[in-house]
Formats: C-alpha cells, sequence, structure tokens
C-alpha cells in the first residue's frame, strides 16, 4: 500500500524496476513478505504465551 501512494503521488519512480526486470519485483515482495511474516510470528507468541495470561491475572474475578 505504501508503494502504491508513493507511485500515485510520484514521490517514486519504477524506472530502474523495469530495467531490471520482473524478477527484482519478485525479491522486493519476497523481503516484504518475509519480513511481515517474521513480525507476525514474534508478536503471535508473545501475546499467546505471556500478554493473554498477564492480563487474565489483572482482571477482578
Amino acid at each position: 500500500m505504501t508503494f502504491g501512494l508513493a507511485l500515485l503521488f510520484g514521490v517514486i519512480s519504477t524506472d530502474g524496476f523495469a530495467s531490471q526486470g520482473f524478477g527484482v519485483y519478485l525479491a522486493a515482495v519476497g523481503m516484504v513478505f518475509t519480513g511481515s511474516l517474521m513480525k507476525n510470528f514474534f508478536e503471535e507468541f508473545a501475546w499467546r504465551s505471556y500478554l493473554t495470561l498477564w492480563l487474565e491475572a489483572q482482571m477482578p474475578e
């Protein structure tokens, strides 16, 4: 979404990507996907293993 908005407002250009081929787009998407997957994995691990239990312990009975 950020990439699309930057293209829309003319902040960035895809000329360099176009000259290098479609594989560069796939590599960029793969890096973003991998980073997001790692972040979400650790965030989910934190909620399920620690934060949910902590919040339940703080709730009055």
